[in-house]
């Protein structure tokens, strides 16, 4: 069969239409839309904080029932459980300080009975300290409620302040509330982070 200049049109027609194809290996121009559960976005949001896995915890379970869900939302749901602890350890504080009377019913191991000391001299000035966290922490809350996050983590700073300076007290020692005393330094700590996350994405750029 002769090879003319049909088939040989037609052979070039072939080929130029392969080159020119569409294939399903072509690179895309766009990112598909990946949606993220909400495990992935709190360990996200979370692991560059001082207590990732409380983070976590804490904020997960807003996350998974919250209709919208965002940084947001993390931060108030922190606050607000930095604001739980401090106020538990106030009480717990003030339980400590109390006068002993022989009818009240003792659920907490007093001071002095547990750690064998005569006096916590440390004990009031912390007292003070976590009334003004408790202070600071309740202008936190107020200001995440209203997107005012700049004035919030300020206020976070300041109760991380008061907390280092409870803890200077007490030098060596270790206070009854250490266990309070150190989930509140984490979950406030974790709140400032959320805070300056936030301050961060939004700030203009020059």
């Amino acid at each position: 069969m002769a090879f003319t200049k049909t088939h040989l049109v037609v052979l070039l027609i072939v080929i130029i239409s392969m080159l020119f194809a569409p294939t399903t290996n072509a690179i895309p121009t766009k990112k598909a839309n990946v949606i993220r559960t909400p495990e992935a976005r709190v360990r996200s949001m979370c692991k560059t904080l001082k207590n990732p896995t409380m983070c976590y915890n804490t904020i997960l379970p807003k996350a998974e029932s919250a209709p919208k869900f965002n940084i947001y939302t993390a931060l108030e749901v922190e606050t607000q459980e930095t604001s739980i602890r401090i106020n538990k350890t106030i009480k717990f504080m003030d339980y400590q300080m109390a006068p002993k009377t022989g009818n009240i019913v003792k659920f907490i191991p007093r001071f002095e009975e547990e750690y064998h000391i005569s006096e916590d001299k440390s004990l009031p000035f912390c007292r003070e300290l976590y009334g003004k966290m408790m202070n600071a922490i309740t202008v936190t809350v107020a200001s995440v409620a209203k997107r005012n996050v700049v004035e919030a983590r300020t206020q976070l700073l300041q109760v991380l302040s008061y907390h280092s300076s409870c803890e200077k007290a007490y030098g060596e020692q270790i206070p009854i509330f250490a266990q309070d005393a150190e989930k509140t330094r984490d979950l406030a700590s974790n709140s400032e982070g959320l805070a300056a996350a936030i301050i961060n994405r939004v700030k203009p750029h020059p």
